[in-house]
């Protein structure tokens, strides 16, 4: 079998992707470019021009590696014209993909169907199902917004009579704005700092990946970062000021995300994985999305 590697740099790659009837931003180098440095390199494998795997490999000095496809909230597997290839092909490749690394992970798309491959990831790896919600842009927005809970529905009134208002903004002061909201959810998580601001800026340069931030007495108060494919748009990062949670900043946020992704003519709006936490999962069912299950594969 012809194997071939392929760096971000390369336009192969992002050509290959939107070649796809159906492709997500987690599946181009916009979205692994962001994770690459001294011990993290980014590529795809492409077999016998007819699949490709996206891949991030982590190396641990001086013996361990780790590989990712699909890192960080993403999703990736084995992509492309599989149905082209024989059971003994695609089990090869999978089983490559099992020894390349004492570390290995796969997260797939919600829509992910192609069963001889899922049967392959349950042959070698371990098994985990989870969640995110998906929202039917294709509606009106009134029928967007009668699908809201009637506390969702308040909060975003609310959020209006205050004045406030969202824009999406990429300007230098907007992101370090956001990194700063996102290290106070940092201290409200007790959680560890995974990004840096050069992270952010690396990932917000793809024309595709949006900052969208809640203005409040010309000032910020939270934000969300959106990452766009041909037909759904995925919120894959939030933050906010803790003090201005009384004004409802979030609820308003979404619905305004809606609409402008919307008037791009995008689809679906995926909400992202709450992690099995019950305060996002109820944040997030408030908007009336349907609760989507996908697959993690691991192997550690």
């Amino acid at each position: 079998m012809k194997i071939e590697k392929y760096p971000p740099t390369s336009l192969y790659w992002e050509n290959y992707v939107k070649s796809l009837e159906s492709w997500s931003f987690f599946y181009l180098p916009d979205w692994y470019v962001p994770f690459t440095g001294p011990i993290r390199e980014a590529y795809i494998e492409v077999f016998d021009e007819k699949v490709f795997l996206p891949l991030l490999e982590r190396r641990f000095p001086p013996f361990f590696r780790q590989v990712e496809s699909g890192p960080f909230g993403g999703y990736g597997g084995v992509l492309g014209e599989t149905g082209s290839l024989n059971d003994e092909e695609l089990d090869f490749i999978v089983k490559r993909y099992y020894e390349k690394a004492r570390y290995a992970y796969i997260a797939l798309h919600p829509d992910y169907n192609d069963n001889r491959l899922i049967e392959l990831y349950e042959r070698y790896f371990e098994k985990h199902v989870l969640s995110t919600h998906m929202i039917d842009l294709s509606r009106t927005e009134d029928e967007i917004f009668e699908g809201f809970t009637d506390a969702k529905k308040r909060n975003i009134k609310r959020a209006q009579r205050e004045k406030l208002h969202v824009k999406e903004i990429k300007s230098e002061y907007a992101i370090k704005k956001y990194y700063l909201m996102y290290l106070d959810s940092l201290r409200r998580w007790n959680a560890k700092k995974i990004f840096k601001l050069d992270f952010f800026k690396k990932l917000l340069e793809s024309d595709l990946a949006s900052l969208y931030m809640v203005q409040y007495h010309g000032d910020y108060v939270a934000g969300a970062i959106i990452l766009k494919g041909n037909t759904e748009a995925v919120y894959w990062h939030g933050a906010a000021f803790q003090r201005y949670f009384q004004l409802r900043p979030n609820d308003l946020l979404h619905w305004e995300i809606m609409r402008s992704l919307k008037s791009q003519d995008i689809l679906i709006y995926n909400m992202g994985s709450s992690n099995n936490i019950e305060g996002v999962e109820r944040f997030k069912k408030g908007y009336g999305g349907v609760d989507r299950e996908y697959l993690f594969f691991k192997k550690q």
